[in-house]
Parts: C-alpha cells; structure tokens; sequence
C-alpha cells in the first residue's frame, strides 16, 4: 500500500523545466532579458518614441477620453475582514489613502500613472517605507520611468543603475509592478503605443504629402499668355508678375498679355487625407477598441454607438481591475508589515460618477420577471442600504403603482413567464387612467419646465426618446380615431 501512495506522489511532482535562463532561445551569455517588442525591434527604436505617439493629436484626444473616464469612478478603502486585527490594518492603510500618495502627486495621477501600464506595456512604483506613529507607511508612493528597470531571467524586475546597467536585485516589498498582457516569453508587457507606431509613422508622412497636395492644388494656378515673337526678358518678366500674385494676389504685366486662374478640378476625398483617416482609425482601434468617430457614416448609427459603449465599458472595467489589483498589493504590505495577522484592506471602485440610466432600466425590467433581493438592488445600483430611521429622499412617482388597473387592482408582473393578454375594453381603461393622470400633471405644473420634469417623474424608467415615441403613438391613435369617428359620422 505504501508502494502504491509514493508511486502516485512520485506521478504528481512536477518535473524540472528549462527556464529561460537556460533556453535555447536566448544567449546564456545575457544577465537580462531585452524588451521583445517586435515593432520597437524592426523599427530599432527604444521606448522613447512613445511619448512621439502620445502628443499626436489624435492619440491624446482617445488618451483623454480613457482618461476621463477611468477617473470618473469614486473609490473607497473597505475593510478585509470584521475581526479586530482586520479592522486595526484596515485603519492602518486608510492613513495612507488620507493623504497625498507623494509631495508633487496626488491619487488620480497615480492611478493614471499604473494604468499607463497598458500603454508602455509595464509601470512601476517605489514605495518608500517610513515610521509614522509607531507603525510602519508608505510615506511616499512614487512612480519611476520604464527606461530604468530591465527584467532578468527569471522574469524578476531589475533596476539599471550607473554602478549595475545589467540591473540590480530589488527588495521586496518596496515595488510595485504592473503589467499589461504579459506572457512567459515577455515579461515587459504589450504596450499600446507599440501597436500604434506605424500608423503614427504613415500618418506623418502622409501630412506630409498633404500640405504639399494642399500648396500645390489649393492655390489656383495662374497662366499668363503671350503673343508668338515675344522676347525671353519680357517672358520671364511676365513669370514674375504671376509668381508675385501667388505670393501678394496682385501683379502689373504688360499690354496685350493675358492672365488666366486655372483651378483643379477633383473629387471625392484626397489620397493623403484617406491615409490620414485610416492610419488614425487604427490607432483608435489600438487605444479605444472602437473607430466610431472614423468609421461610421451613414446607417447603422445607433447600433454602432451601443457596440461601443460596450466595447468601452468592459475595457474600463478591465483596466480598473489592474489597478485595484495593484494598490490592494500594496495594502497587503501594510498588513503584513504592522498587523501580520491581519485580512488586508481592499481598494474598490465603487460607483461611477456620472448617473448610470442603464443599471436602473435593467433592474426594472428584470423585476417584472424575476424576485431581486433588495441587498443586491442596493448594491447594483452603488447605494447604501438606508438604516432604519435615517432620512432618505423621496421615491420618485412609479407609473405601475400610479395607474391602477382595472377592477381597482395594480398592474401585477406576469408570472411562470405567461403575459396577460389585455381585452380591448382593458386597454382603454388603462389608456383613460394614462390620460387622467397626464392631465392631472399638465394641470398643475406652472411653467412648461415644470410640465417636463412631471412628466419624466411619471416616467421614470423611460429615457426622452422612449418618452417621444410614447406620446407620437399617442398622438396618431388620437388622430385616426378621430378620422374613424368623422368617417361613420358622413
């Protein structure tokens, strides 16, 4: 029996594999791995060339826009754990968060800083450790540039020094790392701008090409004429008049030449402006997912507008992920350090700042269906659960509740996936009780501003578009019951 146990044992030891250390692949001759990025190989150009790309105008507009909205989430510290050691680090590392992460830095700027992880490929942040009432902080959190640090064999982080250019050992814990896309054969991370730089290098040349297109066959061409037997002086003579009308738009030439303005004739968009529009489409595609803006013309337009949102949202949300992931690194070295025993504190993004319509529409929709806990509800929608005898703010009117159906009952959500099929005599009374209750708004409002946001409240789960087309159809039922009753009338 004893034989058969370390024989299986022996089945499930993992056996030695070559590191890269000792691949192939690679000459045992380097201590550090250079940066395999193939573009940046080809090209022979080192990491520089990304700040080119990022103040290209159109790459720092989509840069912006990432920008913008990766820093309109709030974020909060939460405790890891409800015990005391738990609640004492989670304390601990709010301390930390309650303050500036260094002198010239501020926490949005450092967020940025690791998210630029996704454009260089890697980011990295020293902490500098320092005693601050009997517990040990990162006094200061600051972020160093890519060209300092190389990775080794082992795919361990180094620091290029004057002393050590091959790169120093780091101490733990006094690091942070962030990497976007990494593999095995790559510990340096895909960069973005790595993928935008032929676009970039097309786009430029193709400026170019389309200020020279623009100078020549923007400017109507002047053309003098002259009769046969004409002397050279007075022909180059007449060539000076012309070249002084590109330049000043006047000219003097003598008696009995003529002067024409020949302009060009082309359609459609030219050459350099088509390469320009496509190299700056795929640079959007690089940063954003998504060519909107470029692309999409003509029909189609809304469909396109959701499919970027989407594209969008789940790209921020991945990039929240990395660098929640990276600061909550950093808070399991506060926990460690001064509370060993401890369940780390959790960095979470919690709520978008803008107002989300959509989460409100889908849980309202879903609810016709299915039972929501009202904890998930709460939760969903980022906001606190009220305790018991707070203050809280005033539902808005819900029309389900407002509209009674007939027979005095409330609409009910359908159930076992059955819809009530409504008699003809139902939807009118339904559409009495819509009318009745708009009526009774439009009378009491004010001022047509007042009217408006009535009418919202009563339908709170609909957006202005949906708000629109309810009252067209409104409209023409209104319209063509009328023309019915006029009909039967003659």
């Amino acid at each position: 029996m004893n034989d058969q146990i370390n024989l299986k044992k022996s089945k499930l030891r993992t056996p030695d594999i070559e590191s890269l250390a000792t691949s192939d692949t690679l000459h045992n001759v380097l201590s550090v791995l250079p940066n395999p990025d193939p573009v940046l190989r080809k090209a022979n150009k080192s990491q520089t060339v990304y700040e080119d790309i990022m103040h290209d105008a159109h790459v720092m507009g989509e840069l912006r826009s990432i920008r913008g909205s990766l820093l309109s989430f709030e974020w909060s510290i939460q405790p890891g754990g409800e015990d005391a050691a738990s609640m004492r680090a989670y304390e601990i590392t709010k301390r930390v968060y309650d303050r500036r992460p260094s002198t010239n830095s501020r926490w949005p700027d450092l967020i940025w800083d690791i998210w630029k992880s996704t454009l260089r490929g890697f980011s990295v942040q020293q902490l500098k450790w320092a005693a601050m009432d009997s517990v040990w902080l990162p006094g200061q959190v600051i972020s160093w540039p890519n060209h300092r640090f190389v990775f080794g064999k082992e795919n361990d982080l180094r620091l290029r020094t004057a002393s050590e250019p091959q790169g120093k050992e780091l101490t733990p814990g006094q690091w942070l790392v962030t990497r976007h896309m990494p593999d095995g054969a790559n510990p340096y991370g895909t960069a973005l701008l790595s993928t935008c730089f032929w676009p970039y290098v097309f786009k430029h040349s193709g400026w170019k090409g389309f200020v020279k297109f623009c100078d020549k066959y923007g400017i109507p061409w002047a053309v003098g004429r002259y009769p046969m037997g004409t002397s050279e002086p007075d022909i180059n003579e007449l060539l000076k008049g012309l070249a002084g009308m590109v330049e000043d738009g006047v000219a003097a030439v003598q008696e009995g030449n003529a002067i024409e303005l020949l302009e060009h004739q082309h359609t459609g968009e030219p050459l350099h402006a088509q390469l320009i529009n496509l190299c700056n489409a795929e640079m959007s595609k690089a940063l954003v997912s998504s060519t909107l803006a470029i692309e999409q013309k003509g029909q189609g337009a809304r469909a396109a507008t959701e499919t970027h949102d989407n594209r969008g949202r789940r790209n921020i949300k991945a990039d929240r992920q990395m660098v929640t992931d990276t600061l909550n690194e950093m808070n399991e070295w506060i926990a460690l350090v001064n509370v060993p025993n401890a369940m780390p504190a959790k960095f979470v993004f919690t709520a978008d700042v803008e107002a989300n319509p959509d989460r409100v529409r889908y849980l309202n929709e879903a609810r016709l269906s299915v039972d929501v806990p009202v904890p998930w509800a709460y939760k969903f929608l980022h906001i606190p659960m009220p305790k018991e005898g707070e203050d809280v703010l005033p539902r808005r009117a819900d029309l389900g509740q407002q509209m009674p159906a007939p027979g005095g009952g409330e609409f009910n959500a359908p159930t076992n996936g059955d819809w009530h099929e409504f008699s003809e005599n139902e939807v009118d009374a339904a559409i009495v009780a819509m009318v009745d209750l708009v009526r009774d708004v439009v009378g009491d409002a004010p001022t047509f501003e007042a009217m408006l946001s009535a009418l919202q409240d009563i339908f709170f789960d609909m957006d202005t578009t949906s708000l629109q087309e309810a009252l067209e159809r409104a409209m023409q039922a209104g319209l063509l019951e009328g023309i019915n009753d006029a009909t039967e009338e003659n």
